[in-house]
C-alpha cells in the first residue's frame, strides 16, 4: 500500500507508511482512501512535527509549515471515535507574540492594515511595491530604511503598518512608534523621573517604525531626543521606516539638520501623492 496521496518523501516501512506517519500515528495504520481525506491536514502535521520545535523555528519569517502560524497535531481520541486521521490545530507562540507586539505598539484603527486591503492607485502605486518588496527582503541583516513622505491621507501609515507586521512575522524585534505620543510619553516620564519605555525599545529593536516625523512639537530637548535616536540606530547599522507629512527642508527646521543628513544617507525616499483617502470618504 503506498501512500501517494500524502506529500512525504520519508522512507517507506514494510507496512506501506511513511517513517514519518508511523510516528504521526502512533504506529496506527489507515488505509490509503482515508489518508486522501485528509491529505492536506497530514502535511501539515507532519511538517508541525519535524520543523516546529526549539533549534529549527526561528520565526514566522522562515515559517515551512503556515506562513499564519498554524501548526496541526494528530488528534489519537478523535481518530478512534471516528476511524480515520484527525487533528487539531493551532497558532504557534510566534505568531501570539507578533499579535501582542502589534497591538501594543499599534493604535486599534491600524490593527488590520495590511498591505493586502491597501487600495492601489496610479499615485501610490510605486510607493506600494517598493514598501512590499522592502517587507517581503527584510532580513537581520537588513540595515538601509526608507522615509515615506507626502501630504497626509496618502497611505504612509497604512504601509508603514504594513512593514512592521511582516518584520514581526518573521520573528525580527520591530517597534512602531508614533513621534507626538512618543514626546508626550517621554515628557511624562522627566517628570515621574523615569525613562520612556518607548523610547528605549526604539534604541534596542532591530527595526523602529517612526510614524508622523515632524509632526512634535518645537523643542530643544525633542530635537536633542530625536536627533539622539537616530544616531544610535545610524551608528548601529539599524533600520529606520519613517512617515512623514514635511518635506525634506521642512523637516530639517522641525528635527534638526544634523538628523536629516543621517536618515539621508540611512533610508530611501518613498514619495507618496494624491487626495487624502479620509477626505474622498467624506
Amino acid at each position: 500500500m503506498e501512500n501517494k496521496g500524502v506529500n512525504t518523501s520519508s522512507r517507506t516501512t514494510s507496512t506501506g507508511l511513511t517513517d514519518d506517519l508511523v510516528i504521526l500515528f502512533g504506529g496506527r495504520i489507515y488505509p490509503q482512501s482515508k489518508l486522501d481525506l485528509v491529505a492536506n491536514d497530514i502535511d501539515i502535521a507532519i511538517k508541525t512535527m519535524k520543523l516546529c520545535k526549539e533549534g529549527v523555528c526561528v520565526g514566522l519569517g522562515s515559517c515551512k509549515v503556515n506562513p499564519n502560524g498554524l501548526q496541526g497535531y494528530y488528534d489519537e481520541e478523535a481518530s478512534s471515535m471516528y476511524g480515520y486521521p484527525c487533528f487539531r490545530f493551532k497558532r504557534c507562540q510566534y505568531w501570539h507574540i507578533a499579535q501582542q507586539q502589534q497591538k501594543e505598539t499599534v493604535k486599534p484603527r491600524y490593527h488590520e492594515r495590511t498591505f493586502d486591503n491597501f487600495e492601489v492607485t496610479a499615485d501610490n502605486r510605486k510607493a506600494y511595491e517598493v514598501c512590499k518588496k522592502y517587507a517581503e527582503n527584510f532580513h537581520r541583516m537588513t540595515h538601509r530604511g526608507m522615509i515615506l513622505l507626502g501630504p497626509p491621507g496618502t497611505g504612509k501609515t497604512h504601509l508603514a503598518v504594513s512593514i512592521h507586521r511582516e518584520v514581526l512575522k518573521k520573528g525580527i524585534a520591530s517597534v512602531f512608534v508614533n513621534m507626538p505620543n512618543l514626546v508626550n510619553e517621554m515628557l511624562q516620564g522627566f517628570k515621574a523621573g523615569e525613562v520612556s519605555a518607548t523610547y528605549q525599545a526604539a534604541l534596542e529593536k532591530h527595526l523602529v517604525v517612526i510614524d508622523d516625523l515632524g509632526a512634535e512639537r518645537l523643542r530643544d530637548w525633542v530635537q536633542e531626543a530625536i536627533y539622539r535616536l537616530i544616531n544610535e540606530r545610524y551608528e548601529k547599522m539599524l533600520p529606520l521606516v519613517v512617515t512623514t507629512n514635511c518635506g525634506i527642508k521642512e523637516l530639517e527646521t522641525r528635527i534638526g539638520g544634523p538628523a536629516v543628513d543621517r536618515l539621508a544617507e540611512m533610508c530611501e525616499i518613498v514619495p507618496l501623492e494624491g487626495k487624502s483617502w479620509r477626505r474622498r470618504r467624506v
